[in-house]
């Protein structure tokens, strides 16, 4: 059958020569002693190696991957994903039910997102909190894209 989507990306990655296992073997080494040390390990190489962080995705699907478990190394991008949310929207995140201090929360929303097969609520906010996610200069959504409008 078809390869993975992630497998797919990796082995292009690789092919292109912009990782290598050199690179990846540290992060082995601390995804093989726990997400704890895998942390602290993958956010001191990309902040040493941009290249490596350019593409994440791969790095967690070939590190931190293998270790997840029941066959869920596809979801293994979704640990960054997982940390920017909780770092970036911290309350939001709690409200959504996760608990834990500082990489700890980031944590706790990665295993409800390997828990929830069928979904998970990752934040919680009021309508009150909603147009501050509106991150444009006059705090407007923007839809005008100009590919689409007939001249």
């Amino acid at each position: 059958g078809p390869l993975p989507e992630p497998e797919i990306h990796a082995r292009l990655v690789e092919a292109l020569g912009v990782i290598t296992d050199d690179d990846l073997a540290p992060l082995r080494a601390a995804a093989a002693q726990g997400r704890e040390a895998f942390a602290a390990a993958f956010f001191e190489a990309t902040a040493a190696n941009p290249q490596l962080g350019a593409v994440a995705p791969v790095v967690l699907y070939r590190t931190l991957g293998p270790t997840l478990p029941d066959g869920a190394a596809s979801a293994a991008l979704l640990w960054g994903a997982a940390h920017r949310c909780a770092m970036g929207f911290e309350a939001s995140v709690r409200r959504a039910g996760f608990t834990g201090e500082g990489l700890a929360l980031g944590e706790s929303l990665f295993e409800g997102i390997l828990a929830g097969h069928h979904g998970v609520s990752f934040t919680l906010d009021e309508w009150v909190d909603v147009p501050a996610r509106v991150r444009t200069d006059d705090g407007r959504i923007h839809v005008h894209i100009a590919e689409m409008v007939d001249e």
